[in-house]
């Protein structure tokens, strides 16, 4: 079994001043994204030792109807935006898991979300919420 995550790459850094009483929608955005990968690590290292691999992925710019009716098209063709299909199919993937993978390699996402404390803390407001735990 495989679960994969999307996730864009502008997570890394347009979270700053993404502070009470401040909403800004592309910051909220990457945030997002960013929380993506940290959960994805954390259940990552919950499913060690079962046959379950989880990972993370940006898939590029991709002319989706959200991004054709924002900014035009700038990105790949829907057609050709393979790589979550890719990394839960490809034999090179099997076994895989709490990796961050751009354009179908393996990167290192941005620094806070190998910071274990905040994983933790992000997985426990998110059971808060939810009402779920695991």
């Amino acid at each position: 079994c495989c679960c994969c995550c999307c996730c864009c790459c502008c997570c890394c850094g347009c979270v700053a001043g993404a502070g009470a009483g401040r909403y800004d929608a592309h910051s909220a955005y990457g945030l997002s994204k960013l929380c993506m990968v940290c959960l994805t690590y954390s259940l990552a290292d919950k499913l060690r030792d079962t046959p379950t691999t989880v990972n993370c992925l940006d898939p590029g710019t991709v002319n989706t109807k959200m991004l054709t009716a924002g900014w035009g098209s700038c990105g790949i063709d829907v057609e050709d935006a393979t790589y979550e299909f890719d990394l839960a199919t490809k034999e090179q993937f099997a076994g895989v898991s709490g990796e961050y993978f751009v354009y179908g390699q393996s990167r290192r996402s941005a620094p806070i979300t190998y910071d274990a404390a905040v994983r933790q803390r992000l997985w426990e407001r998110c059971a808060e919420l939810t009402g779920l735990s695991y």
